[in-house]
């Protein structure tokens, strides 16, 4: 074989390689793009008559306490987003425990807003993965259901716990109880209200930042200065554009030593579905949710 041949031989593999390189981080980065909500959910919310209100916050007024509009906008959200009844989702999220940030954990869940009911498998929580946890407001306030996997599926089964109980709290900073978009705008309520008596203050929007797949507006609260009463530095949190639906929140501490923000916790929903048309009578039923996983069930509380 000549060197002129080998040389073309070789030049067509590099060029090869570097199609299949690009064409390859194209791919990732298609794929590595979160759903929030689909286009096809999308419209069919839309075609279903759901109220497409983005959020729309008004300037604060001369003399006015910064936080006003946000807090007036937030109570208006809760109202206005009664119409969702239920919903399935994926939840991502981190947390601060204990001085020490949790590594990320995703949750399938279906949640009914009223009476509160929850269904939830932990997809990724390191030991407690494939754990699922079933709570239903109307049957107690204080228990949930929890089968855990493994050897302790078959040991114990499906087993009633305390919502507080240190194994359902192990890693987590709020009760699985708390979880839901409308969570995200209480806790945007709460920061804000506690912010109200901060020496200075300061609200940035913007109204067209991407998350996933969807257009959202990024409402930011930060906190310059450090006092003993305020929860957190700054609070980040997105909104919807169409739907006026919180998907994301992020908190964080006070600079560091090298002026880095330390993220105290964060929330991040996709895969949304709104209202779904498949959910019947028996997707927050206590008996469907043994029954599919066939365990026996203890109907003691274990605190």
């Amino acid at each position: 074989m000549s060197q002129f041949t080998l040389t073309r031989q070789l030049n067509s593999m590099l060029l090869g390689l570097i199609v299949l390189c690009v064409l390859g981080v194209a791919n990732y980065a298609q794929a590595a793009e979160k759903v929030v909500i689909s286009d096809a959910e999308a419209a069919r919310l839309v075609e279903a008559g759901v109220p497409t209100n983005g959020p729309n916050i008004r300037e604060a007024k001369e003399g006015e306490h910064p936080l006003a509009p946000v807090i007036e906008w937030a109570e208006e959200q809760l109202e206005k987003s009664k119409w969702l009844e239920s919903y399935s989702a994926t939840m991502t999220k981190r947390q601060r425990i204990r001085g020490r940030l949790t590594s990320e954990q995703v949750l399938r869940m279906d949640l009914q807003e009223e009476p509160k009911s929850i269904v939830v498998k932990l997809v990724k929580a390191g030991k407690n993965t494939g754990v699922q946890l079933y709570y239903n407001e109307a049957m107690s306030k204080n228990a949930l259901w929890v089968t855990p996997t493994g050897m302790a599926a078959r040991l114990v089964g499906t087993v009633k716990l305390s919502t507080t109980h240190r194994r359902v709290m192990e890693g987590e900073r709020y009760p699985i109880t708390n979880s839901g978009l409308r969570r995200l705008v209480e806790l945007l309520i709460k920061q804000s209200e506690a912010a109200f008596k901060a020496d200075d203050c300061e609200v940035a929007i913007d109204k067209k930042v991407q998350v996933g797949n969807r257009e959202c507006t990024l409402i930011t609260v930060t906190l310059p200065t450090e006092q003993s009463f305020l929860l957190s530095h700054q609070v980040k949190i997105y909104v919807d554009n169409q739907f006026g639906l919180p998907v994301k929140l992020q908190s964080y501490l006070w600079p560091d030593a090298n002026g880095n923000l330390p993220l105290d916790e964060e929330y991040a929903y996709t895969d949304l579905r709104l209202n779904p048309t498949e959910f019947d009578s028996s997707t927050f039923s206590k008996s469907a949710f043994v029954a599919k996983r066939r365990r026996t069930v203890s109907n003691t509380i274990v605190r």
